[in-house]
């Protein structure tokens, strides 16, 4: 037993060597675990869905849980895209060039800032809960409308407690403590197949909703009890200095406008499927859901992995450093990314066939969705080094630049998706989303290289001046 430990430390510590070498392996090292560890956490969510298929079916109940929780989930997928991007470069900035103590501050100001807002949220959302039910659940006869409205009330804790999560989760991203994060969605999704063993059969869909809510306090308990041994307090407070709040406001309000924008583009595209003929609203769908899949893994990785260290470098100058980071893994993207879809390519009628031609799936259904997948995983080079220019720009503090590019990235989706679903229907949409990311992703790369060369340059005149100008 003790020569196993020996191997094992032996191991780690040769590992530790190599990641150690140079900013390019760190950043590997990183997104490889997260990307291992986030495939754990797709498994359990896997698996958690498949008991609330066994429990409940295609119910009115479940109908209306979904619902119920589709705005929850909304906002705390968008609060936590935006979050960590906004939050990481301040805090750091904070930490490396006043101190530990005025960090603190800085991450207190922002648990009750955080807390503020989003318990004005939930309460906004508990007023308007009626109308917002009967929008989402159009469809639904006044009994079910009711239980829904009921289950909506009864979730909006989630926002809460999402948001909070999401707040400690880039505490820990800033301190490259990558894996708390990752993991903690594991407690939702066990917590809530417990809690559906043990009481759907007497509470039915509440214990769906007790499931979610208490998966959601044990995450944010852990991700605390990670952050307390990091000696990173949790405790709200409003000490912090009004440049630092501008500065958090700053990098997150255009942020969120971008990701708004950018999260509409998926209603966009449902809603211009529908206007095609019966049936392409659910090929686009299928079509969509393993490239969205694959490359959503990929992509969280790889975005979680970088941007602590660009936010560093940025706050060093090492402007060289993050020249060569891009390039280098702009290079890996591609080499990494290029086989994989080109064997989707490749295999993607085989692969639709396999997973859903059975029942009311027939072959022809097949063919259309296997086109829409082709043209959807085309994009996914592209969009992976548009995540690599974006971390670059947010670690800058240059979200502006964001905002404007989602802002053409929509009218260019909406364009592109009538001139070719008229050409070739469904698929054409999905081709547009791809088209919409390869010009975003030149556009990304264009901005990076230039700021990245005209600061480069900049550093360059200051040396030359000598060292009273660094002054």
């Amino acid at each position: 037993m003790s020569n196993r430990r020996l191997y094992i430390d032996k191991a780690m510590a040769a590992w530790r060597r190599w990641r150690d070498v140079s900013n390019n392996r760190r950043i590997f090292s990183a997104a490889v675990s997260i990307g291992l560890v986030s495939l754990l956490v797709k498994a359990s969510f896997v698996i958690k869905e498949l008991i609330i298929a066994y429990q409940f079916g295609r119910s009115d109940v479940l109908d209306a849980y979904v619902i119920a929780y589709a705005l929850s989930a909304f906002l705390i997928n968008v609060f936590a895209s935006v979050y960590g991007s906004a939050f990481v470069p301040v805090f750091l900035r904070v930490l490396t060039q006043r101190g530990r103590a005025q960090a603190q501050q800085l991450l207190s100001g922002a648990l009750l800032g955080n807390f503020v807002v989003l318990t004005l949220v939930c309460f906004a959302l508990w007023g308007l809960g009626v109308p917002i039910v009967k929008v989402l659940g159009s469809g639904f006869t006044s009994e079910k409308l009711a239980l829904t409205h009921q289950l909506f009330v009864l979730l909006l804790p989630a926002t809460l407690l999402g948001g909070l999560i999401a707040t400690v989760a880039a505490l820990l991203n800033a301190n490259e403590r990558f894996y708390a994060p990752v993991l903690s969605p594991l407690f939702t999704s066990v917590v809530t197949a417990v809690a559906l063993f043990l009481f759907s059969k007497t509470w039915g869909v509440y214990a769906l909703v007790l499931g979610t809510l208490l998966g959601l306090s044990f995450e944010l308990i852990y991700l605390g009890r990670i952050a307390n041994r990091s000696s990173w307090h949790l405790r709200p407070g409003w000490k912090w200095g009004s440049q630092d709040r501008q500065q958090l406001l700053h990098q997150f309000a255009p942020l969120m406008g971008g990701v708004l924008l950018t999260t509409s583009l998926e209603l966009i595209d449902n809603s211009m499927a529908s206007m095609l003929s019966p049936g392409s609203v659910s090929a686009f769908s299928y079509g969509t859901r393993i490239s969205i899949a694959v490359i959503g893994l990929s992509s969280v990785a790889l975005g979680t992995a970088v941007m602590p260290r660009f936010s560093r470098l940025v706050l060093t100058g090492d402007w060289r450093e993050i020249k060569k980071i891009f390039r280098t893994y702009n290079r890996l993207i591609v080499i990494a990314s290029v086989p994989v879809v080109a064997a989707m390519v490749a295999l993607s009628e085989e692969l639709v066939a396999i997973l859903y031609q059975r029942g009311a799936f027939t072959a022809d259904d097949t063919k259309l969705v296997s086109q829409v997948q082709t043209m959807h995983i085309l994009q996914m080079p592209f969009y992976l080094m548009s995540i690599l220019g974006v971390r670059v720009i947010s670690a800058a503090g240059r979200n502006q630049w964001l905002l404007a590019i989602a802002a053409a990235n929509v009218t260019l989706n909406i364009i592109g998706n009538y001139v070719l679903m008229n050409i070739i229907g469904v698929a054409g949409i999905a081709l547009a989303t791809t088209m919409v990311v390869c010009l975003s992703w030149l556009t990304v790369r264009l901005l990076v290289s230039r700021m990245i060369d005209r600061n480069m340059a900049d550093r360059h005149e200051l040396a030359q001046a000598g060292p009273n100008q660094w002054s």
